[in-house]
């Protein structure tokens, strides 16, 4: 009896553990903050891609990676190289209009993830809200990975402030 009740608990918890693991959730952090600007400088430095790594909160400043700024094709985009020439990143504006820019963030051995700005002009300057979407399991949504990103998208909008109203 006591045999069947451990193996019946033992069970029940694979079949959490295996369900949190995989069922699809949909994760979408979204920030948004009033800047003080004109939403033409708004825009101009969000498509200003060799200058995301000023802003971007998980901008990698170690002495082993390696920005370099490339044009293919009237498309520009920052890599992100390792001191063994592997890329780590690479960033690139897909789409950008006087009320969206879409930034892609491809990490070759995780996935491509698009960051989308939506920018709205008001009375004191320029509403921008960034956010994304994408795909991963129940797990690491429990951990909260919503709200860490959120936190980390409004470190990323204080710095873009920072950088634009200095220059």
């Amino acid at each position: 009896m006591v045999k069947k009740i451990i193996g019946y608990g033992l069970l029940v918890i694979i079949a959490f553990f295996v369900a949190i693991l995989t069922i699809p959730s949909t994760i979408s952090p979204s920030v948004t903050k009033e800047i003080k600007a004109d939403p033409k400088a708004v825009k101009s430095l969000l498509t200003d891609i060799q200058k995301f790594k000023y802003w971007d909160p998980k901008s990698i400043s170690d002495s082993t990676v390696l920005y370099s700024f490339s044009s293919e094709n009237d498309i520009n985009f920052l890599q992100v190289t390792d001191s063994l020439n592997n890329i780590i990143a690479t960033y690139e504006v897909k789409k950008s209009n006087s009320e969206e820019v879409h930034i892609t963030v491809d990490l070759p051995k995780v996935d491509l993830y698009v960051y989308k700005f939506k920018l709205t002009k008001t009375e004191l300057g320029t509403k921008i809200n960034w956010s994304m979407d994408f795909e991963s399991n129940l797990m690491i949504y429990m951990l909260g990975a919503e709200r860490k990103l959120e936190m980390m998208f409004s470190e990323g909008l204080n710095s873009f402030q920072k950088i634009l109203t200095n220059n």
